[in-house]
């Protein structure tokens, strides 16, 4: 029990850092990087709308909805599943609901930190970054003014009332893009799999579970393609930084998934081997005193195994 509490402390202090530092990154590396005008590119001319997917909903999409559907998921289980619990009643249910929200926490960070990261680095313009900046040269040059055979613009102040600081150079990759993509995605990954591994009342998994879960996933897969429309819609990202958003997005939704169910079964293994070394144990104890032995196991095992597994292992097989 030890080695799996001091693994999981391992695990969750340094995807701790990670998110701080994800929402911190602007102030640990500096500005992003600042790209230069080419004053004939029309792409980066278009006119600044608001966002139709507002940072509030993107959240409630790509962070709030797949942990509440997790832990609603995990309570119903709970309640109804036939499968073996990694522990009885409420500490059941806070160990796998901890072993599949975790993993979802971890994913987070990383998206976001690898999504700021190369925002920073990159730092290509949006598409209404002109609109906004309207910038002028050292010089005292609007892009107007230029020559035309000398075009761009490497040195400039931005000028534009609408200026939003440093958001114009954050155009790659897609952030709403990238998060809806994780978020959705996990979510549909996970339904899949308790629809293909949790053992449940066959009539309530054929006719309502595996059905609405169907429904949920395809809701998962159409939700982020909506999202990512919408911002090429909105002026603020070009196709390229929606595909990347979403490829990134999905990658870390996948890798995460499957880490989530290694963890999930390692950490139920050990539980296992702990209560069969416990069994073993009051078994030995049992052969010199039956009382003691059987008091000592299930004292030992009341918080690994429900009642029913304990007398079947315990009494049953001590009274042979």
């Amino acid at each position: 029990m030890r080695s799996i509490f001091l693994k999981q402390i391992a695990i969750i202090v340094p995807f701790a850092t990670i998110l701080w530092l994800s929402f911190n990154l602007e102030a640990v590396l500096g500005s992003p990087r600042r790209r230069g005008f080419d004053c004939k590119d029309a792409s980066i001319r278009q006119p600044y709308l608001a966002d139709t997917i507002n940072t509030r909903t993107l959240y409630l999409l790509g962070l709030y909805l797949p942990l509440i559907c997790i832990i609603l998921n995990e309570l119903l289980f709970s309640r109804i599943s036939n499968q073996q619990r990694s522990a009885p009643g409420l500490k059941g249910y806070l160990v796998d609901l901890y072993l599949a929200a975790m993993p979802f926490f971890c994913g987070f960070a990383s998206e976001r930190f690898i999504k700021n990261l190369l925002k920073l680095t990159v730092g290509r313009l949006r598409p209404h970054s002109y609109t906004l900046c309207q910038p002028i040269s050292l010089e005292g040059l609007t892009c107007n003014e230029l020559p035309e055979n000398s075009p761009f613009m490497l040195e400039y102040t931005c000028t534009g009332t609408m200026h939003l600081s440093s958001s114009i150079y954050k155009s790659f990759p897609s952030g709403h893009s990238s998060l809806s993509f994780y978020g959705l995605i996990y979510l549909a990954l996970y339904l899949r799999g308790c629809s293909r591994h949790i053992k449940g009342d066959p009539g309530f998994m054929a006719t309502i579970y595996r059905p609405s879960a169907i429904l949920v996933q395809l809701l998962c897969l159409c939700g982020p393609a909506m999202v990512a429309i919408s911002r090429v819609f909105d002026f603020k990202h070009f196709w390229s930084d929606i595909l990347a958003g979403a490829l990134l997005g999905s990658i870390v939704a996948l890798a995460f998934f499957r880490y989530s169910e290694e963890n999930s079964k390692e950490v139920k293994r050990i539980l296992e081997n702990n209560f069969e070394e416990n069994a073993e144990k009051s078994i030995r104890e049992t052969l010199k005193d039956p009382e003691a032995g059987i008091t000592s196991f299930m004292q030992n095992n009341k918080q690994q195994q429900p009642e029913c597994c304990i007398t079947m292992h315990g009494v049953e097989e001590f009274s042979l």
